[in-house]
């Protein structure tokens, strides 16, 4: 299936400003703690929530390609999961999208026990991890803001998370976050887009 095509069934653009919508996440952020951010924060969170949401669970399919023989014995499940063996990256997205709809979230715990069985270079706890904070963030055990956080700082075995596709430009975003842990929210909001910037300067934010 053409790129294009598979990024529609997991209803993602195949290009998005994520370093730009990551500075405008910690600049409204520390606005909406104070309560100052006249509702922007939510309606940001809304924007980039089903993105973050769907590139995490489309790449968790992606990867657990490699790890799927791992992944139990529950007869039926498994034997949905296999045809994920042995495939490209691309099928296994449109397989893992059949998959997950037809299973729900028992697919993804299944996911979390391949990968605490991989190695660190196919699977393994970093994309442990990365499953296990998609499941908690669908059980309602942890916040979207917490989610969409973690998942901005988070690495998989290759690097940067959001590198699985390049119209992202998932590589740029490490600045942003270096400035955000260091508390130069100053430095973070020159990476905002404009109407963040001034929102945010105008309302004393920094």
């Amino acid at each position: 299936m053409a790129k294009d095509k598979i990024l529609n069934l997991w209803q993602l653009p195949s290009e998005w400003d994520l370093v730009t919508d990551v500075a405008n996440f910690y600049s409204l952020y520390n606005l909406f703690i104070q309560g100052r951010d006249d509702g922007r924060f939510a309606l940001l969170v809304s924007r980039i929530l089903p993105l973050v949401q769907n590139y995490t669970d489309m790449v968790i399919g992606g990867e657990l390609r490699h790890v799927v023989s791992k992944c139990g014995k529950d007869p039926i499940l498994v034997e949905s999961l296999s045809t994920l063996r042995q495939t490209l990256r691309n099928d296994a997205w449109v397989k893992w999208w059949a998959i997950r709809k037809q299973y729900g979230l028992e697919a993804l715990e299944l996911a979390v026990k391949a990968f605490k069985k991989g190695k660190n270079n196919l699977g393994g706890p970093r994309w442990a991890t990365i499953t296990r904070v998609l499941l908690a963030m669908l059980r309602g055990e942890i916040s979207k803001t917490m989610f969409l956080d973690t998942c901005f700082c988070m690495q998989h075995n290759g690097g940067q998370y959001f590198s699985k596709l390049s119209g992202w430009y998932g590589w740029k975003v490490r600045p942003v976050l270096d400035l955000n842990l260091a508390g130069d929210m100053e430095g973070v909001l020159r990476y905002a887009s404009r109407d963040v910037r001034e929102f945010v300067q105008g309302a004393g934010g920094v």
